[in-house]
């Protein structure tokens, strides 16, 4: 792992790794706080490098002094966790496999999509990229020419901590990285996608819009790979998240049903042209998404390709079915809706005084 300025989160980590991995490579990148402190009493091996604006540099000296036979990279405000509890050692693959993806959760608040996080140590395995770094390529790569295979393994999961709470001073330190990663990879639709989310955040929307609709692009070219298309309808997810939010209707369906082109069983978009329908006033079409949509747990669905906020499946998509189910007169069927989204938000009075009225109506007709 590579740290600063960490002390907040370090040691939870490394409790979470205690009987599941031989040795702790940590490189501290200019740490003013506990952080070294903290490794040394855990028995890392602890390595300091200064800090560079690019995190594969660091990624890349913490698995040259590694020594197991396999790697796996975690950050400090992650934890580590096995299924049963069972030893991670217990859970890796044959001599066939290279690298193996874990369940990943990327914020408390949402739901499980997978990540490759342990591969073979091997000189040919390298991350690249200053910005979301990755390890991909390579394992792919040398995967393929030693004929085996990259595999799954959900008993493994890893679960993201930092991005819980207020990530402003987050957005405003990776806007300019990102920028900067930008120009060096042009044509890595991820990166477009998490700039244009953290300038929604930051309230940048010109910009914002123009790096999503540039991302929507790049994954429509002919060629482009799987999870290309798929980063590109999380692109058009967060442009007609946009353009609903400032009043431009049509336009943000033309976003969605552009991401779905990308990938259909996008589910935020399934949800955002629902909003869009019903807002031109079509409510039956909006019902004929958001019915399925209804039918998923939040607390146990998992997608291998994307997260989604749990929120969808609980109060979003039964407060908009109430929405549409009233708006076709279904009094009832809102009034149920209603009463499922305030399980999940039961400090809503938006859904609390909504509910009184469909049963009202419901009860009078």
């Amino acid at each position: 792992m590579i740290v600063r300025n960490e002390a907040a989160f370090l040691e939870g980590c490394l409790s979470a790794l205690h009987g599941h991995v031989d040795e702790i490579v940590v490189v501290d990148t200019g740490s003013t706080d506990n952080t070294p402190a903290i490794a040394r009493r855990f028995d890392c091996h602890l390595l300091h490098q200064p800090w560079q604006n690019n995190f594969s540099i660091p990624r890349n000296f913490a698995i040259d002094n590694a020594s197991g036979d396999w790697v796996l990279y975690i950050d400090a405000d992650e934890r580590l966790s096995c299924e049963n509890d069972v030893p991670l050692r217990s859970l890796l693959p044959g001599s066939d496999v290279t690298g193996l993806r874990v369940k990943f959760r990327p914020r408390s608040d949402t739901t499980y999509y997978d990540e490759l996080r342990l591969f073979r140590r091997d000189g040919r395995i390298r991350f690249t990229g200053s910005m979301h770094e990755s390890i991909v390529p390579s394992v792919t790569a040398a995967s393929e020419a030693d004929n085996n295979r990259i595999a799954h393994q959900y008993a493994i999961a890893i679960d993201h901590l930092g991005y819980d709470g207020d990530q402003m001073h987050k957005h405003q330190r990776n806007v300019p990285l990102l920028r900067q990663a930008i120009l060096e990879h042009p044509d890595r639709v991820f990166l477009r996608y998490d700039l244009g989310y953290r300038l929604e955040a930051l309230e940048q929307f010109d910009e914002a819009s123009t790096h999503l609709s540039a991302g929507i692009r790049l994954a429509a070219r002919d060629g482009a790979t799987e999870q290309a298309r798929v980063e590109g309808s999380m692109c058009a997810q967060v442009q007609c998240s946009i353009l609903l939010d400032t009043g431009q209707i049509n336009e943000a369906l033309s976003a969605a049903t552009d991401g779905l082109a990308l990938f259909k069983d996008n589910l935020a978009l399934h949800w955002g042209k629902a909003r869009c329908l019903l807002a031109q006033g079509d409510p039956e079409e909006a019902i004929s998404l958001l019915e399925p949509l209804s039918q998923h747990d939040p607390e146990t669905f998992f997608d291998r390709r994307i997260a989604y906020s749990r929120s969808l499946f609980g109060e979003d998509v039964h407060g908009l079915l109430g929405a549409a189910r009233f708006r076709t007169g279904d009094y009832r069927g809102a009034w149920e809706s209603y009463a499922k989204a305030l399980i999940f938000a039961p400090d809503s009075l938006e859904f609390r005084t909504k509910l009184a009225l469909s049963k009202a109506r419901a009860q009078s007709g």
